[in-house]
């Protein structure tokens, strides 16, 4: 297992009323940053959306070198910066079609809540 921090949290550390602006938010994960384990050999996160009820979605890439593979990645964490287990598989969803390799890039937040 390799532990994926969330330093990009920092992104989002503005925008709540814990935080002064310029700082990191200490109610965020460990003094601002969190972290989870994965069994993924590279997690990179590419996008942060900061959700209106103070939750966080990414859109990244996972890839596993034995057997190389990439996927999409997709994980929502909860306020305070734990991964949501009411979203995906304790609060991730990796995906490719069958066969094939896939890498997101990028993420569009609709206003319905759902993702493109």
């Amino acid at each position: 297992m390799k532990a994926l921090p969330l330093a990009f949290a920092w992104a989002a550390m503005a925008a709540t009323a814990s935080a002064q602006p310029g700082t990191l938010d200490p109610t965020f994960g460990s003094g601002g940053v969190a972290t989870f384990t994965t069994s993924y050999d590279l997690v990179n996160p590419l996008t942060l959306h900061a959700l209106s009820d103070g939750r966080f979605l990414s859109t990244g890439i996972i890839q596993n070198s034995q057997p190389s593979e990439y996927r999409v990645l997709l994980f929502r964490t909860d306020t305070n910066g734990q991964l949501d287990n009411g979203f995906g598989q304790q609060g991730l969803v990796a995906y490719a079609p069958q066969g094939y390799n896939a890498q997101g890039f990028s993420s569009l937040l609709r206003a319905d809540g759902s993702v493109i």
